[in-house]
């Protein structure tokens, strides 16, 4: 609908500077034409705004310009970029990128289902997109295959058409409360509602778009606004692998996990989501959903085999036989959890489609507006924890992996019941007139009422959760993303016999939605830093963790101690007193272990966390533990990894660090003290050359060895004269200029140029236990040494021959010098040969000698020595060989 001026008005006024060339499209709210730029000689496109008769003029141009001003900052090769905005008399023409070719709706109307490979090329491009942007604040919303465009030229997929995404940045009273904003085709349940969109409803759309790409059907197709509406909301689309079967299994599960209808079930965002499509490893729940797709595979074979055998499978329901349809609807949406003592029994669900009677207006049309209301957040959905994906539904924390051998068997009873009612509908058929005449309902009713009760097929149960929540109605970005787990422990130390790092043996899982990734991270180029002085840092190829170790040997990793977090990486959760290796083919050069949770640095720059992930420390965009290797969503390439009690540091090429995991002492850097399940940079001013992270605090020393230091200060860790804590880095109070630094729990100490060793806070500060240094403080050493590593209360140091000197506490023989005895001066570690890499944590110490073989001392209890007991050792002992 245009104004009187028409569309010959519109030519002229861009007629200065554009030459119009052709009209690509249009809709309600614009014209977009394809022109060529007088002055540049280069093809645009131009959408135009302008005024309506309907009174609507002055938001729809409000909304464009607020479409120029955050994609002209999104500068990404995946989202079509704008170049320019031009007021015109009655409206506004945005000049955008021309790209050659099609869009993605036009592709699949014409092509069909496009190819798994090239699918999924098209599901990262658009990924990497939408995780741009989202690191940026900006919410798509509005994520369909008709603002995709596929480059003829390159293939890539950009995304367009940024109209009514919301930006914290921007005034979010263009969208009003209770009112979904989105094409309903592909609106994320929560945005039917009317509730505030996240990440997560862009991620929903997403996999909206992939299953259209594959299937090549509209989702919906054929239904009502309001069909679309209520199916959006409460019913599951067809799986995929019901209309093809070329499609890898992985990239099916990709496409349900984003298709979940409760938020926190789905990726967390598109960088997790991204993350799970340029790796090799995959979530936890990735067993479950094979095992459900294995199921339901082998239902369908069995409805298939049941109708082959079943020749009066039509009269026989006719008179009482249930359908076999009904049958394996049955059998397919019973889920069953494994029974334990005492155990109140698990009651069915039903997954199956539900049908609704609604009266549809032939006058309704499919506006980009609908006003819905009052938001709404449950859907509808009465679930037991919303953060877990409906395989994971149910349960206990044992996890019940039911083999394909014992799936096949009930399918086979499955198959043999569904003969035996053919059998008894068929004698119906023949029986009395009486038997005959009987209403088959009752069979139906209890065919249901059997298979509930005895058939139980369905999905083994997710270990538990802790509890989360989220506010999806609220207007801020903020506020939906940024949740900080109470992570929060005492800064006391515990006196022996107890060590302060032991926990119970249990699996907490807290997942909770992530926070924000860092902004502005494009691609680095792997450019070695290039520091005024060089950091003599140890090499990072042992890891002694809270309560388990690791080595790096020839690219090749291997772990052992407690495992009941997966902080092993073996793919289990078997504590393991002998080296096992990590899961997954890589090759990697450093290993660091915090408490419970492991990361390493591969070859190529990426960085592998697993274990434990209640605060984000695995750095995957998730709060769910992993025990195996999953890669840290970032596109940044790293040098150094370091992790600390609860959260976890690395070193970018280009001298950043980045943090990422718990941050209520304000650890991470960024200056809040906001939890953050993706990587955030600590000090984007600054450039450093090594880093460490501590239990509650993070170091770093810059290109000319001035210590800088954040996170908790409540015994004068920071080394800044106070016992004030900071959420920003801040200078070390000190002259003195250092080549190594290590964070403890409660203490830091720090290398100089000279070779002297400095410590500043609580426990092995070169002072009596207890005593807190609020500024460095020089440790009475004749040694020179070369490298630091900090334990929980103990210190441990390389000299420049090679040998190790440690300091602190010693109750469970973590010094290393054959006693149990605290020392406030280092003592000599009574090793056989001297050591290339030290690594110190809990109350244990590990290294490497000049020959290869690695030892450790200390705490024992839960194998983290290695030597297959369970002793304490206050002397070096020989870990045995890997098995």
């Amino acid at each position: 609908m245009v104004d009187d001026r028409g569309e010959a008005a519109v030519v002229a006024d861009l007629d200065e500077e554009y030459e119009i060339l052709a009209e690509l499209g249009r809709g309600g709210s614009a014209v977009v034409y394809r022109a060529r730029d007088r002055a540049l000689g280069r093809d645009v496109a131009i959408k135009v705004v302008r005024g309506r008769p309907d009174g609507l003029d002055a938001e729809l141009i409000a909304r464009l310009g607020r479409e120029a001003r955050m994609v002209a900052q999104l500068q990404h090769p995946q989202i079509v970029s704008v170049h320019a905005v031009k007021r015109l008399p009655d409206g506004l023409a945005l000049i955008m990128q021309w790209v050659p070719g099609r869009t993605l709706k036009q592709t699949i109307l014409e092509e069909g289902p496009l190819a798994p490979a090239r699918a999924e090329a098209l599901l990262r491009d658009i990924a990497s997109a939408l995780a741009y942007a989202h690191a940026h604040g900006v919410i798509h919303r509005d994520v369909k295959p008709e603002n995709i465009f596929l480059d003829a030229v390159s293939g890539r997929a950009l995304l367009s058409d940024f109209g009514i995404a919301f930006s914290r940045e921007f005034d979010s009273r263009l969208t009003m409360t209770g009112t979904a904003i989105g094409t309903p085709t592909y609106m994320a349940p929560e945005q039917i509602d009317g509730a505030a969109a996240d990440a997560r409803s862009d991620v929903y759309s997403l996999g909206l778009v992939a299953w259209e790409m594959l299937t090549g059907h509209r989702p919906w197709e054929g239904d009502s606004l309001y069909n679309v509406m209520y199916r959006q909301k409460n019913e599951a689309l067809r799986p995929i692998d019901d209309v093809r079967s070329d499609v890898p299994e992985r990239l099916q599960y990709l496409i349900e996990r984003a298709l979940q209808k409760r938020p926190g079930a789905r990726w967390a965002g598109a960088d997790g989501l991204l993350a799970q499509l340029q790796g090799s490893v995959l979530p936890p729940d990735w067993v479950h959903w094979r095992v459900a797709h294995q199921r339901r595979q082998e239902v369908r074979a069995a409805e298939r085999e049941a109708r082959r055998r079943a020749p009066h499978d039509g009269a026989a329901a006719a008179h009482g036989a249930a359908p076999v349809g009904l049958f394996a609807a049955a059998l397919q949406t019973i889920r069953f959890r494994r029974p334990e003592s005492g155990a109140e029994p698990f009651t069915p669900t039903s997954n199956s489609e539900r049908s609704i009677a609604l009266v549809e207006s032939s006058a309704l049309a499919a506006p980009a507006v609908i006003n819905t209301g009052a938001a709404n957040t449950n859907s509808g959905a009465n679930v037991a924890n919303d953060d877990q994906p409906t395989w994971m539904q149910g349960g206990n924390d044992e996890v019940d992996i039911v083999s394909p051998s014992r799936g096949r068997r009930w399918v086979a009873l499955g198959v043999a019941v569904v003969a035996l009612l053919a059998l008894i509908g068929a004698w119906r058929v023949l029986g009395t007139p009486a038997e005959i005449g009987r209403s088959d309902s009752a069979s139906i009713s209890t065919l249901s009422d059997v298979a509930a009760r005895e058939l139980p097929v369905g999905l083994p149960i997710a270990p538990p959760v802790g509890d989360s929540s989220s506010d999806s109605s609220s207007d801020s970005l903020s506020a939906t993303l940024d949740v900080a787990p109470d992570d929060s422990v005492s800064n006391a130390v515990v006196p022996p016999p107890a060590p302060t790092n032991v926990l119970p043996r249990a699996r907490p899982i807290e997942p909770t939605l992530p926070g924000p990734v860092l902004a502005g991270a494009p691609p680095v180029a792997p450019v070695p830093v290039e520091p005024s002085l060089r950091a003599t840092s140890d090499p990072g190829i042992v890891a002694a963790g809270g309560r388990h170790s690791c080595v790096v040997h020839d690219a090749r990793l291997t772990c052992w101690g407690a495992n009941d977090d997966g902080q092993l990486g073996s793919g289990g959760f078997d504590d393991a007193s002998f080296p096992g290796s990590v899961r997954g083919e890589f090759q990697f050069t450093q290993v660091s272990s915090g408490l419970s949770h492991t990361c390493a640095l591969a070859r190529e720059g990426d960085v592998y966390c697993w274990g434990s992930d209640a605060f984000g420390q695995l750095g995957d965009a998730t709060r769910t533990s992993r025990s195996a290797p999953v890669r840290v969503a970032s596109n940044l390439l790293f040098m150094a990894i370091r992790a600390g009690r609860d959260h976890s540091c690395a070193l970018t090429t280009d001298g950043v660090v980045v943090c990422w995991g718990s941050n209520a002492r304000g650890q991470l850097g960024d200056g809040t003290t906001i939890a953050r399940a993706t990587p955030t940079a600590a000090a984007t001013s600054l450039r450093f050359i090594a880093a460490t992270a501590g239990w509650q605090h993070s170091c770093g020393l810059t290109r000319d060895g001035a210590a800088i230091c954040w996170g908790d200060n409540a015994s004068g860790q920071l080394g800044d004269g106070t016992v004030v804590s900071r959420a920003t880095p801040l200078p070390v109070t000190s002259a003195m200029r250092f080549t190594s630094i290590a964070a403890g729990s409660n203490q830091t100490c720090a290398i100089s140029t000279l070779g002297s060793l400095w410590c500043w806070g609580r426990d092995g500060a070169g002072s009596s236990p207890g005593t807190p240094r609020t500024e460095p403080t020089r440790v009475a050493s004749a040694a020179a040494f070369t490298s630091v590593v900090a334990g929980t209360v103990h210190v441990c140091a390389r000299s420049t021959s090679g040998e190790a000197w440690c300091m602190g506490r010693n109750g469970y023989g973590q010094l290393g010098d054959g006693t149990t005895v605290d020392r406030n001066v280092p003592v000599k570690v009574l090793a056989p040969l001297p050591f290339t890499s030290l690594s110190a944590n809990g109350a244990h110490t590990c290294g490497v000698l000049t020959s290869g073989e690695t030892m450790c001392w200390g705490y024992n209890i839960d194998g983290q020595l290695g030597d297959g007991t369970r002793n304490n050792q206050p002397r070096p002992v020989r870990v045995g060989t890997p098995r």
